[in-house]
């Protein structure tokens, strides 16, 4: 019995969603493959590395002997790098070091 060519319309569709699936999956395996490098790649060297100092900026005030607001003026002008996560500002080594060697 031959197929109706609805039916047969219905068929070619499934089996073209099957292929991009198929490629889908394909591209988020290669994807989760070069993460697993990445992490594999981080966790040996956080291993080898100990972990970098990072300061607040009441620490980095008394280190550097700064005024609230300087400090603040530093960051604004990008004279000092630092991170910030939500509300809390932090300064790494390198960045109070490089600060230290340029003031």
């Amino acid at each position: 019995m031959p197929l109706d060519p609805y039916d047969r319309n219905l068929l070619e569709m499934f089996i073209s969603y099957q292929k991009e699936i198929l490629e889908s999956q394909q591209r988020i395996e290669q994807r989760l493959e070069a993460l697993e490098v990445q992490q594999c790649l981080l966790t040996t060297k956080s291993k080898n590395k100990t972990p970098e100092a990072h300061y607040t900026n009441e620490q980095v005030m008394e280190m550097l002997q700064l005024s609230r607001s300087t400090l603040h003026n530093y960051r604004k002008a990008r004279l000092i790098k630092f991170t910030k996560v939500g509300n809390t500002i932090r300064y790494s080594q390198a960045d109070v070091d490089n600060f230290r060697k340029r003031a």
